[in-house]
């Protein structure tokens, strides 16, 4: 038996539910995507300048939706000098894995580098109602070695 009070509550359970989820106290799937290299033991240490290098990363995407994610690969010098790698786009729906590899050829002016993995998608931040740009990015640091810098002839 239900009285007055409970019936009352249940015609208006959908508009509590709603009210209770705009306030965020509803539990609620998170949202997230993991970026990582596919296997970090064999990053290099060093690169020889001039040199290919293959630059391996897993998406795996924990969005919930389908999400299309644009990546750019860089390498950056100790001066902050950004040399472009490479750049691609793909899509994936929620729970898929993407085993991404790039070809790059090092570059020979610098001694030491960053080289960085930047993934940018739309997606909901925490305690975001609207999809906005979301980015994340991993890097390695290498010394370059035959760079003009270490002053070794090319």
């Amino acid at each position: 038996m239900v009285g007055a009070g409970g019936a009352l509550v249940l015609a208006y359970r959908p508009a509590i539910v709603a009210q209770l989820s705009n306030w965020h106290v509803l539990p609620e799937a998170e949202r997230v995507t993991e970026l990582y290299f596919t296997d970090y033991t064999v990053l290099p240490k060093s690169l020889a300048a001039g040199s290919h290098y293959t630059i391996a990363f897993t998406v795996h995407n924990l969005e919930h939706q389908a999400t299309v994610y644009h990546y750019k690969l860089t390498a950056t010098s100790d001066q902050g000098t950004e040399h472009s790698l490479g750049n691609g786009t793909f899509m994936l729906n929620h729970d898929d894995i993407h085993l991404g590899s790039a070809d790059v050829v090092v570059p020979v002016k610098e001694p030491h580098l960053a080289i960085k993995v930047e993934l940018y998608y739309k997606g909901f931040a925490p305690s975001n109602t609207a999809e906005t740009i979301q980015t994340q990015s991993i890097n390695f640091g290498v010394a370059v070695t035959g760079s003009r810098a270490d002053g070794v002839a090319l």
